[in-house]
C-alpha cells in the first residue's frame, strides 16, 4: 500500500483525471468567451486523435520534439503508464508515432481495433513498473544523428528506474522494444536503495562539448549527505555504449545537484537552453518543499550552469562557482490563497520569449492549499547572465507571470501541461502550451482547456481570461469531464501531411489530439464576430526580403559581427524592428503574414496610384533601403519600388544599385531598373471609404533580378509578402524613377594618320599579378564525413615579392535545416606566404551534423584575401552531403 501511494505521488500529474470519467480528447468548434477571438477548435477538421484501450492512461504525458525514426521527421511519443502488458498489469507503455506526409486528419489506434497508427511500442520491464510515467526527448545521447528517448520508471525495483532508449533506423524496424531486454537499444539508470528515481527525466543537451548529448534523472529520496530526503538530480554522460548505469558507482555521474535541505525533495529537471548566453545549455531544477523565503514548502528552482561538474550544493548558491547560475523563489504564498505552493515542480524550456538571444524558462505554480479553489499561474523567467535571485513576488523586469482564471474555477492551470511550442506565428519569439485540465468549458465541468500564448517582450501580468487574438489560442474540451490539458506539447512541420506545425494535448486516459495549426498567423481575421480587415495603423507599403537574406547581408550569419549594416533612408524605414544596442534594422524579425503591418521589416513612402478603388493599379512608393555585408565587398541599394495590381498578382520593379568591390570574382556591379518579383495576391482588395488594402502571398524572385543581384539571390527565390495600404485620398501617379545616367567611359581621341593602329594600351604598367591570390574553387559537392570536417576551398598566395597574403573569412556561416538554425565553423589561415597554399574548411558540429543527417545544404562562403594594396573577394559555393549515421 505504501508504494502504491508513493507512486501515486510520483504520478501527481495524472491525479486529476484518475477520478474522471470517459476522458474523451473531442475538440469543439462552441463558442468561446468573447474575450478568446479564436478558438483552435476551428481546426477540428484537420485534428488527429491517437487513442489506446480503456485503462492504459494514454496521452498523460506526451513528448514531440524528438526525431526518433531517423527519417528526418518528427515523431510523437505517447506514454501510457498504466498499461498492462506481458509484463504484468501497470507495467507501462510508450508509443512512438513516426512522422508522415501521408498522415492525414482522422482517428489512430495506437493499440488494439482500429486503424493503425503504426506506433513503435516500448513495454515495461515488469509488473507495477509504471514505464512512461515521465518521459522526455534525450537529444543525440549516443551521437548517431537520430533523438532518443528517455522514459522515466519510479515503480521498477521497489527503487525505481530510468531507461534510455535510443532512436534510428533500429528503433524503426523494431517493432516492440522490451526494457527488460534492451539489448542495443539503449541502456538503464538505477540508483541507490531506499530512494525513489524517476519522478523527472530530461534531456539537457551537450554540457561537456563532446557531441554526445546528456540526460538527467531526479530522484526524490536522494540523501547522500546524510540528510533526510534533501533530493538529487544525476546528470548522466552521453554514449554510445549500452551497459546499464549504476549511480552508486564512482564516476556514473558528469554532475550532482544535491537538494539544500532535509524534506526539500530536489528532483524536478528539465533542460533549459542557453540561459546566459555562453555557448553552453544549462539546466533547470525544482525543490517544491523547499522552504522558500515566502512560506513552509513554498518551493524553489535553480537555474544550473551547463559548466559545472562534480557535485553542486544548491544552498550555497551565493558562493562564486556554486554551479547554480541562480535561484528563483516562488512568490508570496497569500497570492496563491495558501502556504504551500509546491513551486518547481513543474518546468518547461520556453525557448527565446523576450527576443533577447537567452533561453527563458516557464515554471508552474500549482498550488496545494486546504482552504480552497487555488487559481494557478506560469511564470515566465527570462534568462539573464548575473547570479542574482529572481523572487517572483516581486521579479520586476527579470519575470513575466501569466494567470489562470479566477481562484474560484480551481482549474489546474500549469500543473501538468507546461511545454514549450517553438515559434508556432512566426515572429521570432519562443511561444508556450499551458494545459488547464480543470477548467469548466461551454462543455461541462472539468472539460479542460489548453492556451497557446504567443510569446511577448512585455514583463505585464497576463490573464488568459482575456486573452486576445494577439497573444494566442484556446482550445477546450469537448465534453464533461474531458480533462483536456493533463499534457501538452509541440512537434514540427513534417508529422502530418499538412506539414505545419503540429500541438499536442492530451487527457490523460486513453486519447492525444494532435492539432496542425496551419495557416495560423491568419487566424485571427477568419474568428468570427471580428472584422477580419481592420483599419491599417500605417498607410504606406510594408515589404521586405527575407530573413535568411536580411540576416546574410547583416552579419554574414556571425553573430560577433560588430554592426548591422542595414539602413534605410529617403522615405524607407524599419521602424518596428531596429536594434537599439547596434543600430540599423534588426535582421532577425520579418514581416508576418498575419499582420505585416504590426511587425513590418521595411515600410516604403506611398506617392501616388493609377486608381484607389480596389481595381488594376500601380502604386509608386519611393525609399532607399541599403544592405553591406560585413566584409564590405558590397552594397546594395534598392530605390523606389513600384507596385503593378494586374491579373490577380503583383509585380514589384525597384532600382537595383550593386556596387562590388574590385577583384570580386561572384558578381558585377550593376545599376538598373528591373522587375525584382511576382507576387499572387492574397485575395481580394479591402475597400473602404478612407482606404484601400492589397495584401500579396509570399513571392519569387525573377530571372532578371537574379542576374542583376549577381547571384546573392537565385531566380524562384521566395519573396515576403507585401502589404499595399493606401488612402483613397493619395494622389496621382508621378512619373516613373528611372536610374541616372552612367559616366561616360574615357575613350581614345581619333587616330591621326602617323599613329600605329594597336590600341595603346593605359593604366599602370603590370608589376605583378592582377590579384592577390588564386582561390581554387567553384560549384563544387563535397560529402562531410562523421569527423564533421570538410575542406571546400584552396588558397595560393601570388603576393608581390617581399609581401604574402593575409585572408578573412567569417567565422560561421549558419543554415537551416528544418525548424533548426545550426553553425558551421569557418576555419582559414590568417596570413599565407607568397607562392604558398592553404586550405579553407568547414566544421560542422555534432548538432549540424545531426540536423543535417541525410540531407543536402548549399554554402556560400565569401573569402577575401589581401597582399599590399591588391584586394579580391571570392564567393565558394559548395553543396554538402551529409550521410546518415
Amino acid at each position: 500500500m505504501l508504494r502504491r501511494l508513493l507512486l501515486a505521488r510520483a504520478r501527481r500529474g495524472t491525479a486529476l483525471l484518475t477520478t474522471s470519467t470517459a476522458l474523451a480528447l473531442l475538440v469543439s468548434a462552441g463558442a468561446a468567451d468573447a474575450s478568446i477571438p479564436f478558438d483552435l477548435g476551428a481546426y477540428d477538421g484537420a485534428a488527429l486523435r491517437f487513442g489506446a484501450p480503456f485503462g492504459e492512461s494514454a496521452g498523460a504525458r506526451v513528448a514531440g520534439d524528438c526525431e526518433l525514426s531517423g527519417d528526418g521527421r518528427p515523431d510523437v511519443a505517447i506514454a501510457a503508464a498504466d498499461a498492462t502488458t506481458g509484463a504484468g498489469a501497470n507495467a507501462g507503455r510508450v508509443y512512438v508515432v513516426p512522422g508522415s506526409a501521408s498522415r492525414t486528419p482522422g482517428s489512430y489506434a495506437l493499440s488494439g481495433s482500429g486503424t493503425p497508427a503504426g506506433a513503435i511500442v516500448i513495454e515495461g520491464a515488469a509488473a507495477a513498473d509504471f514505464a512512461g510515467a515521465e518521459l522526455a526527448c534525450a537529444g543525440d545521447v549516443n551521437a548517431d544523428g537520430s533523438d532518443d528517448l528517455v522514459i522515466a520508471a519510479p515503480g521498477a525495483g521497489d527503487f525505481g528506474a530510468a531507461y534510455v532508449v535510443f532512436g534510428g533506423a533500429q528503433l524503426a524496424g523494431a517493432g516492440t522494444v522490451d526494457l527488460a531486454a534492451l539489448g542495443a537499444h539503449g541502456f538503464a539508470i538505477t540508483g541507490p536503495a531506499d530512494t525513489l528515481l524517476g519522478r523527472s527525466v530530461a534531456g539537457v543537451g551537450d554540457l561537456d562539448g563532446d557531441g554526445y548529448d546528456e540526460i538527467a534523472v531526479g530522484d526524490e529520496w536522494g540523501d547522500e549527505h546524510s540528510n533526510t530526503w534533501p533530493g538529487t538530480v544525476y546528470v548522466v554522460a552521453g554514449r554510445r555504449t549500452t551497459t546499464a548505469v549504476d549511480l552508486t558507482q564512482p564516476g556514473s555521474t558528469l554532475l550532482r545537484i544535491h537538494g539544500a535541505a532535509d524534506n526539500d525533495r530536489l528532483n524536478f529537471v528539465a533542460r533549459a537552453g542557453d540561459v546566459n548566453r555562453d555557448g553552453t545549455p544549462d539546466l533547470v531544477v525544482g525543490a517544491a518543499e523547499h522552504d522558500g523565503p515566502h512560506g513552509v514548502d513554498s518551493g524553489a528552482a535553480y537555474v544550473i550552469d551547463g559548466r559545472a561538474r562534480g557535485n553542486v550544493e544548491v544552498g550555497g548558491w551565493a558562493t562564486p562557482g556554486s554551479g547554480v547560475l541562480f535561484p528563483i523563489w516562488s512568490p508570496a504564498a497569500a497570492r496563491l490563497d495558501g502556504t504551500r505552493t509546491l513551486f518547481g515542480s513543474d518546468l518547461a524550456p520556453a525557448g527565446d520569449v523576450n527576443g533577447d538571444g537567452r533561453a527563458d524558462l516557464a515554471l508552474g505554480l500549482t498550488g496545494a492549499s486546504a482552504s480552497g479553489p487555488v487559481r494557478g499561474r506560469v511564470a515566465i523567467v527570462y534568462g539573464k547572465s548575473g547570479d542574482d535571485a529572481v523572487d517572483l513576488d516581486d521579479p520586476g523586469a527579470s519575470a513575466a507571470l501569466i494567470r489562470g482564471l479566477p481562484a474560484s474555477s480551481d482549474d489546474g492551470f500549469g500543473t501538468s501541461g507546461l511545454a514549450s511550442a517553438g515559434d508556432v506565428n512566426g515572429d521570432g519569439r519562443g511561444d508556450l502550451v499551458v494545459g488547464a485540465p480543470g477548467v469548466a468549458a461551454p462543455s461541462g465541468e472539468n472539460a479542460g482547456a489548453a492556451y497557446l500564448l504567443y510569446g511577448t517582450a512585455s514583463t505585464a501580468t497576463r490573464e488568459v481570461a482575456n486573452l486576445t487574438c494577439e497573444g494566442g489560442a484556446r482550445l477546450h474540451g469537448g465534453a464533461l469531464g474531458d480533462a483536456l490539458g493533463v499534457s501538452a506539447g509541440a512537434a514540427g512541420n513534417g508529422f502530418t501531411s499538412a506539414n505545419a506545425p503540429t500541438l499536442l494535448v492530451g487527457a490523460g486516459r486513453g486519447f492525444v489530439r494532435a492539432i496542425p495549426l496551419t495557416d495560423l498567423p491568419n487566424a485571427c481575421g477568419r474568428d468570427r464576430g471580428r472584422d477580419p480587415d481592420p483599419e491599417p495603423t500605417a498607410l504606406d507599403v510594408d515589404w521586405g526580403f527575407r530573413e535568411n537574406f536580411r540576416r546574410y547581408v547583416s552579419d554574414g550569419f556571425n553573430p560577433a559581427a560588430p554592426a548591422v549594416p542595414i539602413s534605410a533612408a529617403n522615405g524607407a524605414t524599419c521602424d518596428a524592428n531596429p536594434d537599439p544596442v547596434r543600430g540599423g534594422c534588426d535582421p532577425l524579425l520579418r514581416a508576418s503574414r498575419g499582420d505585416p503591418l504590426r511587425q513590418r521589416a521595411l515600410r516604403w513612402t506611398s506617392v501616388g496610384a493609377s486608381a484607389t478603388d480596389g481595381t488594376d493599379a500601380t502604386v509608386g512608393a519611393i525609399g532607399r533601403v541599403t544592405f553591406r555585408f560585413p566584409g564590405h565587398f558590397f552594397t546594395l541599394n534598392l530605390e523606389d519600388p513600384w507596385f503593378v495590381v494586374s491579373g490577380g498578382q503583383v509585380t514589384v520593379r525597384a532600382r537595383v544599385d550593386l556596387d562590388v568591390a574590385d577583384g570580386f570574382a561572384g558578381a558585377r556591379s550593376v545599376d538598373v531598373r528591373v522587375n525584382l518579383g511576382t507576387f499572387p495576391l492574397g485575395g481580394a482588395p479591402v475597400v473602404r471609404p478612407q482606404y484601400v488594402v492589397w495584401r500579396t502571398q509570399p513571392g519569387t524572385l525573377t530571372d532578371e533580378a537574379a542576374v542583376a543581384l549577381g547571384g546573392f539571390l537565385g531566380r524562384g527565390a521566395e519573396l515576403d509578402p507585401i502589404t499595399i495600404a493606401i488612402p483613397r485620398s493619395l494622389g496621382p501617379l508621378p512619373a516613373e524613377p528611372g536610374v541616372p545616367d552612367p559616366p561616360r567611359p574615357p575613350y581614345d581621341p581619333p587616330r591621326t594618320p602617323d599613329q600605329p593602329r594597336t590600341p595603346v594600351k593605359t593604366g599602370p604598367p603590370k608589376t605583378g599579378p592582377r590579384t592577390p591570390a588564386t582561390v581554387t574553387a567553384g560549384r563544387r559537392r563535397a560529402t562531410v564525413r562523421r569527423a564533421g570536417r570538410v575542406t571546400v576551398a584552396t588558397i595560393r598566395c601570388a603576393a608581390a615579392a617581399g609581401a604574402d597574403c593575409r585572408v578573412s573569412v567569417p567565422a560561421s556561416v549558419r543554415l537551416r535545416a528544418g525548424r533548426a538554425r545550426v553553425a558551421l565553423r569557418v576555419t582559414a589561415p590568417k596570413r599565407i606566404a607568397r607562392g604558398k597554399r592553404a586550405a579553407v574548411r568547414l566544421t560542422l558540429t555534432r548538432a549540424a551534423l545531426r540536423a543535417l543527417a541525410g540531407r543536402r545544404a548549399t554554402v556560400r562562403l565569401p573569402i577575401a584575401v589581401r597582399a599590399g594594396s591588391r584586394r579580391m573577394t571570392k564567393t565558394v559555393t559548395v553543396v554538402l552531403k551529409v550521410p546518415r549515421g
